[in-house]
């Protein structure tokens, strides 16, 4: 356990060179020093894709692609929702986990059992590309996450993560959610350090 932990800090070291910034834009992270029992919930409030709106992006992506081929753009866009959920997301709670698990502070699934819920709501998304290796664009993310005393209802800290960035190859236009997968690991692990550092854990 403590060389994945201490792989996944050399990883996160190495984001920091990619110009990705995290901040502590309100509140205090000194809660997390009783080790509470979390859990964490996305939300896609107002998410830009590139320059679209989300809901936009993926309607235009349907559309083309329906548009070649009959049911094409159904199947894409099912399959770009699934992995955001199912992939996507469980990658930033499972890295996020780990580390935290280091520091004693658990992870739950099941929200009533959390003292705290984070709020991790997705600002922006750049899914990234790779046309034939002669140009390239990384995929990127942009996150705001709201550290939230259930009982109460009360936000106790606000971090705002940005310019997530990999340069991950998957190239194949149905999975163009997947590159962010990636992305979305880095952000739990770079949440979980601001954690670690600013709590003192």
């Amino acid at each position: 356990m403590k060389k994945i932990i201490g792989l996944l800090m050399v990883a996160l070291f190495s984001v920091a060179l990619y110009g990705q910034k995290t901040k502590l834009e309100s509140g205090s992270l000194d809660f997390m020093k009783s080790k509470p029992v979390v859990n964490i919930a996305f939300s896609y409030d107002n998410t830009s894709i590139g320059k679209m709106a989300e809901t936009d992006y993926i309607n235009k992506k349907v559309t083309e692609k329906n548009n070649k081929y009959t049911g094409e753009g159904d199947e894409w866009r099912e399959q770009y929702l699934n992995t955001k959920t199912n992939i996507n997301e469980k990658q930033l709670k499972n890295l996020f986990g780990i580390i935290m698990k280091s520091k004693g502070i658990s992870l739950t699934e099941n929200a009533d059992e959390a003292a705290f819920e984070i709020k991790v709501n997705v600002d922006y998304l750049e899914p990234g590309f790779n046309a034939g290796g002669f140009v390239s664009k990384a995929a990127s993310m942009n996150v705001t996450c709201r550290f939230i005393e259930r009982l109460s209802g009360n936000e106790m800290a606000r971090v705002i993560i940005t310019n997530i960035s990999t340069d991950s190859d998957v190239d194949d236009n149905y999975s163009v959610g997947l590159k962010l997968k990636d992305c979305y690991g880095k952000c739990g692990k770079e949440l979980a350090q601001i954690v670690i550092a600013r709590a003192k854990l």
